[in-house]
This record gives C-alpha cells, structure tokens and sequence, in this order.
C-alpha cells in the first residue's frame, strides 16, 4: 500500500460540497500522518475569446482572482494550512490542478466528483482530466446533485 505525505486538495471554493472532500482529506492524512494542501482553479473567462472584444474582462478576472484568493486564504487558515501550501490559479482546472501537483511533489489528489448528464458527459470533467492527467494517485470523491 502506497504511502501519502504529500496530499493536495482540490476545492471549489463551495462549503457543502468541499466539506466532504476536506474530511476524506483530513481522514487519510491522518492515517499516513500527511501533510495537506490546497489548490483552486477558475476557468479563465478569456479562453472563450472574449478578453480581446471586451476590455473590461480583464478587470473582472482580477476581481474574481482576488474574491477566490480570500476565499481559499480563509478556508487555509480554518484547516491550519499555512499560506505557502495555497495554490490558485485562472485556467484548466485540470491542468493546473494536475502541474500544482507535480511542482509540489503530491503522492495524492482528492477531488470532488459528480455525475454527469447530457452534453457534460461528451465534454468529460475536471476529475476525469486530473486522473488522466496526474503522475500520482487520485482520490474522486462522489459529490451529491
């Protein structure tokens, strides 16, 4: 059995749903006497093209950066994760959740997971791109609708 000292969380900045994601966290880093982490990721407004028609995009992913920046600051320091183990970033979630993982050296990844219908099984999801995309071991916690 693997061991994980080097677990990194990926939340969604949503209390209900991250709840239960932080306590499969908190379960496993206990019993491996883990280190957790945190990493958030907000899909970048101006991958769909708008950015270049509308200026003033810009100034609103600043404010989104900054809103969800705070966010995850509060959530670290209700979990006592010091700063410096809080990652976020705009774009793929999957990507950046997956190249925070590997810059920090994480055995794993717990992430959220829900059931997908309609056009969102066609387009696939964050959890299935992180679990193609990691080189270690993910965790997707079933997330209720």
């Amino acid at each position: 059995m693997s061991t994980y000292n080097n677990i990194l969380i990926a939340v969604e900045l949503i209390p209900e749903e991250d709840q239960i994601i932080i306590a499969k966290a908190k379960l496993i880093a206990e019993k491996f006497s883990g280190t957790l982490s945190l990493v958030h990721a907000v899909q970048d407004v101006s991958t769909y093209g708008t950015a270049s028609a509308y200026p003033a995009i810009a100034d609103i992913e600043e404010e989104i950066m900054q809103e969800h920046k705070t966010a995850l600051t509060n959530l670290g320091t209700t979990l006592n994760i010091p700063n410096n183990r809080q990652f976020y970033d705009f774009g793929s979630p999957g990507r950046i959740i997956t190249d925070t993982a590997t810059k920090i050296n994480a055995d794993l990844i717990i992430v959220g997971s829900r059931s997908r219908h309609g056009i969102a099984l066609l387009l696939g999801s964050t959890a299935d791109s992180i679990i193609h995309r990691a080189n270690c071991d993910v965790i997707a916690v079933h997330l209720p609708e």
